[in-house]
């Protein structure tokens, strides 16, 4: 049974390091045009740790020290480090590899951050992640990881240059050590990732933003006369199983001392709407509204533009929130296959909500499994 149990163990670390050697193939490809085992086998190998990174990590948020980005092929390497660490920590972690996104808003919010030196999801414009994610025409879902300032200073040796292989292993520990920056990493759901990495010549800012590739959509969702309508199809095995509309006051700008001030973003300040499937004819829901619980955290709007700076790190504040939502019975909610179809009648909840951002958040279900496919967001003026 001994001999058994060994042989097992065995197989089972041959199995994880035959993984580890094949991603960074992958990745010796990519960088070399080629692929070259012993290579491969070496960048798998574990490393000693340079004692210079014992400091990086996401440091306290503060004024930019230096104007001008920094040029060169460093911030390219650094994103393409950070990229295969996320994808040999998915791997061990039994869950597929991501493929690379091209979402142009991730970078303009790390060049954003190092620009007016500030750390926060939101920006000065006051969009948030999935707002930029949807101006840029994504479609899906995205959740989002931020690291910075990073001093630059801690990864450099008199004068040997600057070591962004130890760099990148320090934020992708620290965001590794952060639950939810690790489960977005090792979200199974999550198919690709974007990357924006922009450097002064002493700090850096970095912002992974990670994208489902669940739903397409045949024509953009909007509001016409107060009616939605959202057509599209699924990957196979989805079901559609639901869709809440959020809102947020319409963006406006906003200072440093906000920005620091925010920790997280949600959907919206609240649900307006939560939608049903209609019933057949003849019967009806008993239910005008439900009961809808949801963690939020500060919301930059609401507090005064004239808030000073902050030399502290945003306090992790989330206030639990219930409030009962009302129902909007869809006019029509149709799947066929991966095929879905759905229109409902809001023109009730607009005129009394008013403009703003409406982000809609639609999941479906695979099995027993709940899957959330979208957080696209219609800017209503």
């Amino acid at each position: 049974m001994y001999r058994v149990l060994v042989f097992l163990l065995a197989v089972l670390c041959l199995t994880v390091v035959i993984q580890i050697v094949a991603v960074t193939a992958w990745r010796d490809y990519e960088k070399h045009g080629s692929v070259s085992l012993s290579r491969a086998v070496e960048d798998a190998l574990p490393k000693a740790a340079n004692e210079s990174a014992a400091g990086g990590g996401q440091d306290v948020p503060g004024a930019n020290p230096a104007a001008g980005e920094l040029p060169g092929h460093g911030p390219e390497a650094l994103k393409t480090e950070l990229f295969y660490l996320v994808n040999v920590e998915r791997v061990l972690a039994r869950v597929p590899p991501l493929s690379s996104g091209s979402d142009p808003s991730v970078q303009l919010h790390a060049s954003s951050m190092m620009t007016y030196g500030y750390r926060s999801h939101w920006d000065v414009n006051g969009f948030t992640p999935h707002m930029r994610y949807s101006m840029s025409g994504g479609t899906n879902r995205v959740r989002q990881n931020i690291a910075g300032p990073i001093d630059l200073s801690d990864y450099t040796e008199g004068n040997r240059p600057l070591n962004w292989r130890d760099l990148a292993e320090s934020v992708h520990k620290g965001l590794m050590e952060s639950r939810i920056s690790r489960a977005n990493i090792l979200d199974r759901w999550h198919g690709k990732v974007t990357i924006g990495v922009s450097c002064s010549h002493s700090q850096c800012w970095i912002v992974q933003q990670f994208e489902s590739a669940l739903l397409r959509f045949s024509a953009v969702p909007v509001f016409s006369n107060g009616r939605l309508t959202i057509e599209g199809a699924l990957n196979p095995g989805l079901v559609l199983e639901g869709l809440a509309v959020w809102h947020h006051p319409y963006p406006r700008p906003l200072s440093l001392g906000q920005l620091d001030a925010t920790y997280h973003y949600d959907y919206g300040q609240r649900p307006v709407a939560l939608l049903r499937p209609p019933l057949p004819e003849g019967r009806y829901y008993p239910e005008r509204a439900a009961t809808y619980n949801w963690a939020a955290g500060i919301d930059p709007y609401t507090l005064d533009f004239r808030l000073p700076r902050s030399s502290s790190p945003p306090l992790p504040v989330e206030v639990e929130r219930s409030a009962a939502i009302p129902w909007a019975t869809a006019i029509r909610w149709e799947q066929s296959g991966e095929s879905f179809y759905l229109s409902a009648d809001l023109s009730h909840v607009l005129p009394e909500v008013g403009p703003g951002v409406y982000t809609l958040q639609v999941w479906g279900r695979q099995g027993e499994e709940r899957v959330a496919l979208t957080n696209y967001t219609i800017f209503v003026t």
